[in-house]
């Protein structure tokens, strides 16, 4: 459906135009914004996508480390540089794309899917010891995590929580 009665060369001179001004900046291909704030971008990039794994932790300051790559759970996998940052758009399942609030203007895993996803893949977790600090610094709704852990339904990802959850 056109929402506009131009044609669409006029659409791609404008966006140059804009982006030339410094009113706009591309992203990536097709994807334009006037936001500088890095988190904004990368969690509004697709829908439904959040930021999640360490940088969610950082946010949440549940780790100490200072990072430049802003790890985005989403239904897309791909490397985009912005600024002095590099989104990571990790490919998830759609049906686990679920478990993250608007905290600003930025999507954000709460901390109970924080946890889930941080066990879930492990590659993009860092070591063991992130995993722990999450555990340790954030406070967690334990009848939230199960209803998470029974929508998602991977034993293995049941147990590995719960052996966190007891320590």
């Amino acid at each position: 459906m056109k929402l506009y009665k131009f044609k669409r060369d006029y659409a791609y001179l404008v966006l140059q135009r804009l982006e030339k001004r410094r009113i706009l900046r591309k992203v990536t291909k097709g994807k334009y914004s006037a936001l500088d704030n890095v988190f904004k971008v990368a969690s509004n990039l697709y829908y439904p996508s959040y930021i999640s794994f360490l940088t969610a932790s950082m946010l949440k300051k549940a780790t100490d480390q200072m990072l430049r790559v802003v790890q985005v759970a989403s239904n897309h996998s791909k490397r985009i540089l912005f600024d002095d940052y590099t989104i990571e758009l990790v490919k998830i399942n759609k049906e686990y794309l679920f478990g993250y609030e608007n905290l600003n203007g930025v999507f954000v895993a709460d901390n109970e899917k924080l946890l889930i996803d941080m066990v879930a893949y492990r590659n993009y977790s860092g070591n063991f010891s992130e995993i722990v600090n999450v555990v340790v610094n954030l406070e967690f709704n334990k009848q939230k995590i199960i209803i998470y852990l029974k929508k998602i339904n991977n034993q293995s990802l049941i147990k590995r929580v719960g052996f966190l959850m007891e320590m």
